[in-house]
C-alpha cells in the first residue's frame, strides 16, 4: 500500500485503490482513476483516492481511507461544494443521481 513515483506533495500512483470496494462503483459512472495523496488526519494517515469524470475532469469523487467503510466525497473543482458520505449504497445511490443532474446542467450534447 505505497504511493509509487510520488511527486513532492506525496501524490502518485497506489495500485490498491484497484481493489477498494468503491472502485467498481465509482467506474461504473464514468469517472478514471486518476492519482492518490496521502494526507495527515488526527493521529493517522490516511490515502485520499481521487478520480475524475471522463466527460468533465473537473468533477471529483474522492474515497479517503482503505477499507469497506472508507469515507467518500464528490465535488466540482474550485466550486467549494462537496457532498460527504460513507457507505457503498449510499455512494451508487447518490452517483446515479448525481452525474445525472450536472451531465445535464454542464453538458447537455453528451447526453
Amino acid at each position: 500500500m505505497a504511493i509509487q513515483n510520488p511527486n513532492t506533495c506525496g501524490q502518485g500512483f497506489d495500485p490498491f485503490h484497484a481493489n477498494l470496494p468503491h472502485h467498481a462503483i465509482i467506474t461504473s459512472f464514468g469517472y478514471q482513476y486518476s492519482h492518490s495523496t496521502p494526507v495527515h488526519h488526527v493521529g493517522a494517515v490516511k490515502i485520499h483516492h481521487t478520480y475524475k469524470h471522463e466527460v468533465d475532469q473537473e468533477q471529483n469523487c474522492t474515497v479517503i481511507g482503505n477499507d469497506d467503510f472508507s469515507c467518500w466525497e464528490t465535488g466540482r473543482s474550485g466550486s467549494g461544494m462537496r457532498y460527504t458520505s460513507n457507505g457503498l449504497h449510499t455512494l451508487r445511490r447518490y452517483l446515479k443521481s448525481h452525474v445525472r443532474r450536472w451531465m445535464k446542467k454542464y453538458h447537455p450534447a453528451a447526453q
